[in-house]
């Protein structure tokens, strides 16, 4: 074998131009954090919710937040509208008078009876 010598560039007497890297959007940088996925969710869910009732919201995360949403709303809790309420008799109960048994009554309530028709 043997060592070939290879000729090494020459020196040029231009200058050579140096341009800086184009910095490449990352990953990271195109797609949110699921942090602010999150908040950003919790923020539309919680956006329903009516004003005079927004005291009840905890200060939480996100997460538990969305998670405090859903097991309330499975309550009523932020229903729309009154509660469901089943409809009940309106009318007054009626009373069946019974007629009694007349060989149950006293001798003299059974000829008063008699008398009285």
């Amino acid at each position: 074998m043997t060592n070939e010598v290879t000729e090494a560039s020459k020196p040029t007497s231009q200058p050579i131009a140096v341009t800086a890297p184009v910095a490449q959007p990352t990953v990271a940088a195109e797609q949110p954090t699921p942090q602010l996925d999150m908040q950003a969710v919790a923020t539309a869910l919680l956006a329903d919710i009516p004003e005079h009732l927004r005291g009840l919201i905890p200060k939480i995360d996100p997460a538990s937040q969305i998670q405090w949403y859903a097991d309330a709303k499975t309550t009523g809790v932020f229903s729309d509208g009154k509660p469901v309420v089943p409809e009940t008799d309106s009318g007054r109960p009626t009373v069946t008078p019974t007629e009694p048994n007349l060989n149950d009554l006293p001798v003299m309530a059974r000829m008063s009876r008699g008398y009285s028709q």
